[in-house]
């Protein structure tokens, strides 16, 4: 547990102090140990028990734990949303006037809730021009994003994954006129 000490009352034992963990230097250490032998380094918090900003214990920790290609941080109630929209989403595709292709990206979930984007596969070998809901998306390099509710896609080979919020129209357009589409 990586958060401040507090006291709680136990029935019949009265009022205990729960200690916090929440030297940095410690915890950094902690974290070097683990990944310097491969291991997987996770900890847990509630929001309730830490401290914001820049200058915060949690704040610093993760700066150290940050900007390594090979680690990923997410807390949990962004992990469980992103799951639950992978879940619940629904992709179909629709009726196309003239070149390209369209499908419709949807789900039921409240969208104050979760409001993140979710990332999908298409198959093409074609140069494509992508929008989504009318608004043309820009590809985005290989490595790290900053943020969960981005749109964007990028190339693998002959995939095409397409990073966007759900409850919208995805349309593909050959980026050369000739090309045929996805």
């Amino acid at each position: 547990m990586v958060q401040k000490g507090y006291p709680k009352k136990i029935p019949g034992k009265g009022e205990v102090n729960i200690s916090g963990r929440t030297d940095v230097p410690l915890l950094n250490a902690k974290f070097d140990e683990v990944y310097a032998g491969g291991g997987i380094y996770s900890f847990m918090t509630h929001p309730q028990m830490i401290d914001y900003g820049p200058e915060s214990f949690y704040e610093r920790h993760l700066a150290h734990v940050a900007g390594r290609e090979d680690v990923w941080y997410v807390p949990l109630g962004p992990l469980y949303a992103y799951r639950t929209l992978s879940e619940q989403t629904r992709v179909e595709p629709l009726r196309s006037a003239g070149r390209g292709s369209r499908f419709a990206v949807f789900n039921q979930l409240d969208r104050k809730v979760y409001n993140g984007s979710i990332t999908l596969t298409f198959r093409s070998s074609a140069a494509m021009d992508v929008t989504v809901n009318g608004n043309e998306i820009t590809e985005h390099p290989r490595g790290q994003v900053a943020r969960w509710d981005g749109q964007y896609f990028r190339r693998d080979g002959e995939d095409l994954l397409v990073t966007l919020q759900p409850n919208s129209v995805v349309v593909f357009r050959p980026a050369n006129p000739g090309q045929a589409s996805t």
